[in-house]
Formats: C-alpha cells, sequence, structure tokens
C-alpha cells in the first residue's frame, strides 16, 4: 500500500502555474503498517546526517532487564525505570555525549532489550578523584595497568547491575561509517514495536543535542478532509504523490471530490 489506509485528510498545495500536489496525511502511528515504515525511513535519514556532524566516536550499548524480571511487561518496566540512573553514571564518567535509545522485544522469548548508540565513550574505565566521599571514575583512551582498570563493556555490566538492570550487557566501538549504527538502531523501529504496548513508551529517545526530525517543505500546504474543484485555479492539473496520478481539469466534469476513497 502506497499510502496510510487509516489517513485523516490530505494536504495539497500550487507548487508552480497550472500544477498542484496533493498528498495524503499519515496518521503517524506504529501500528499502521505504512506508517511504521514511514516513520523508519524518517528516522534513517535523520541520523545518517545528524550523527556524523554531532561526533566521530559512537558506541553500541545493548542494555537487559535484571534476571529475574523476563516477562514483557516486567523486563520494560526494569529497563525504563533505571535507565536514566545508568545514563547518569556514564555521565559522571565520561562527562558530555549523546545517545540515540530504542527498544527490541527478544525474538524468541518475552523479555525486553534496550539499544544505544552513543557518543564519545573511553575503551577503559579507571578509578578517579572523589567526589562527596564518593571515589569515581574517568574513561581513558589506553589501558594504564591491569588491577584497578576496566575495558567499557565489564564497566558497562558492572553498572547495569548497580542499578538494578541485566548484567547482561554488551558495549563496542563502531568502528569506521556511522551508518552501521543508524541501521542497527532504525532496524528495531518497526510495527512490532507496539507489541511492547506501553502507556506513553518513546520509539525513539534521543539527547538534546541530536533531537528530532523536523518535516520542512518550501511550500505553502492547505489541509482538510477532500478537495474539490472549488480548491484549484482553472486549467490547473493536480499530481497525486503517493499514486503518482495526475488529474486533468477535466476529471471535476464527471467528481465532486478527490480522493477517489472518499466518494
Amino acid at each position: 500500500m502506497e499510502f496510510c489506509t487509516r489517513y485523516t485528510g490530505v494536504a495539497w498545495t500550487h507548487h508552480e502555474p497550472g500544477k498542484a500536489m496533493l498528498t495524503r496525511l499519515r496518521c503517524g502511528s506504529w501500528q499502521c503498517e505504512h506508517c511504521a515504515r514511514k516513520n523508519q525511513s524518517i528516522w534513517r535519514a535523520f541520523l545518517l546526517n545528524k550523527m556524523p556532524q554531532v561526533a566521530d566516536t559512537w558506541y553500541l550499548l545493548t542494555l537487559t532487564a535484571h534476571s529475574k524480571l523476563r516477562s514483557r511487561g516486567q523486563s520494560l518496566e526494569n529497563i525504563r525505570s533505571n535507565i536514566d540512573r545508568f545514563i547518569k553514571r556514564l555521565h559522571r564518567t565520561f562527562g558530555e555525549f549523546e545517545y540515540v535509545r530504542t527498544y527490541e522485544k527478544h525474538p524468541s522469548s518475552e523479555a525486553v532489550h534496550a539499544h544505544l548508540c552513543i557518543s564519545n565513550l573511553s575503551p577503559y574505565v579507571v578509578h578517579g578523584h572523589y567526589k562527596n566521599s564518593v571515589r569515581g571514575f574517568v574513561g581513558v583512551l589506553e589501558r594504564p595497568y591491569r588491577l584497578g582498570c576496566w575495558s567499557i563493556n565489564s564497566y558497562v555490566k558492572i553498572i547495569s547491575q548497580e542499578v538494578e538492570m541485566g548484567y547482561i550487557a554488551d558495549c563496542r566501538e563502531l568502528k569506521g561509517d556511522v551508518s552501521f549504527a543508524v541501521n542497527y538502531v532504525c532496524k528495531y523501529l518497526t510495527k512490532e514495536q507496539d507489541l511492547l504496548n506501553a502507556k506513553h513508551l518513546r520509539h525513539v529517545q534521543t539527547s538534546q543535542g541530536i533531537g528530532s526530525p523536523k518535516m520542512e517543505s518550501r511550500y505553502q500546504w492547505n489541509t482538510g478532509g477532500f478537495v474539490t474543484s472549488q480548491d484549484f485555479y482553472d486549467g490547473e492539473a493536480l499530481l497525486d504523490l503517493q499514486t503518482g496520478e495526475t488529474l486533468l481539469p477535466e476529471y471535476w466534469g464527471d467528481n465532486e471530490v478527490y480522493p477517489y476513497e472518499m466518494m
């Protein structure tokens, strides 16, 4: 289907003399197969453009729920309740960074995982300075010694467990093109995410430095439930952007509205 079957209206514009364009407005729901694909495509294009502008170094993280909370609802709630604490711990260690987060329901179980792309981490972590009588940690680029130095993967496992999520976690640096990270995250942005069925769940969450896609157009669009001949100039042809069909002015001699499905 080339358009959303649950669309709520149309938008049209006069983009050049004698020619107009029409597009169906999407419902935008992840439950809709068409809109889920479109949402995924919009996010992929946005992140492919944005992430290289934000940083050169990115890490892929996978976080799991506590081992005793493996149902769909329990695992999702466990991660949602503790992931902010996890990110704050990373900020204390690595300073400022940006991230993209999405969820996945495990294909062979009911448990939910969180996937993150995070910028500007470091491959190793060592003990750092004291703050408020608590010894902190800092990220370093090279391993200065064996004892008291952890790989980023081991460190992520430790703090994930400390904030009451699962010890099974993974963190690895991306080498080369950031498109791998984008495709990795976006492949989980599908209609299947609605199987998570959680109230107010954001399918994609990003830090402020990344933001979200903003739809912009150089045309002035009008909106409504459908269009009639009164919405166009005399002799103006209408291009349907979803079907590729062009309606000539003669169409209005036999029909009162467009699209056809509104008749």
